[in-house]
């Protein structure tokens, strides 16, 4: 089983997070994507103070639909601070030992992976797949990871909390479901 692991806050979860993951199905072959949303990143806080449960739904309802996409609340359970090694890890003993798992993660965090916990440990767990941001250094260039040829979209969490606030329609950004929860729950 080939199984691809997406880490990331999800706040919100946005459309591009959905294309990378049907980027990675396609071109490197997987069975199915695991979204693992952060209950604490180590390298940065989590903006607006959306509360965990709501990130988490977010997320289930932008993946409807997707029978090859599935939701892992490893580290929200596990709570505390969030680190790929403990992910990784939990992952290996939950699947079979032949499995093999794709970190999916943006090219902009190929600067900053000597910085990840246990870096080197690593790269034993998982093979890891960069995709082009449009933030991206184009000239850094590590020759552990895979690099997906991947047209970049310019979407940020950041960005899409920024033109909620200005009540600025985001329905190019995010799904439909989860502009409908954001409002319902009157988030950002």
């Amino acid at each position: 089983m080939r199984i691809g692991i997406l880490g990331g806050t999800f706040n919100p979860v946005h459309k591009a997070h959905l294309k990378i993951a049907q980027t990675a199905l396609k071109k490197i072959c997987l069975d199915k994507v695991l979204f693992v949303p952060a209950y604490k990143p180590p390298h940065k806080a989590i903006e607006g103070k959306t509360p965990t449960k709501d990130r988490v739904s977010m997320l289930r309802l932008a993946l409807k639909g997707y029978k090859k996409f599935s939701v892992c609340l490893f580290e929200i359970n596990k709570k505390g601070t969030s680190y790929t090694i403990d992910t990784l890890k939990h992952l290996k003993k939950r699947y079979p030992k032949n499995t093999e798992l794709f970190f999916l993660f943006g090219s902009d965090q190929k600067e900053r992976f000597h910085t990840w916990k246990d870096h080197k440990k690593l790269l034993k767990l998982a093979t890891f797949v960069a995709f082009k941001r449009p933030c991206s250094n184009k000239k850094k260039n590590e020759e552990f990871v895979q690099n997906i040829s991947f047209k970049p979209m310019d979407i940020s969490s950041k960005e899409v909390r920024k033109l909620i606030h200005k009540k600025k329609s985001t329905s190019k950004q995010v799904p439909k479901t989860v502009i409908n929860y954001i409002s319902q729950k009157q988030l950002y």
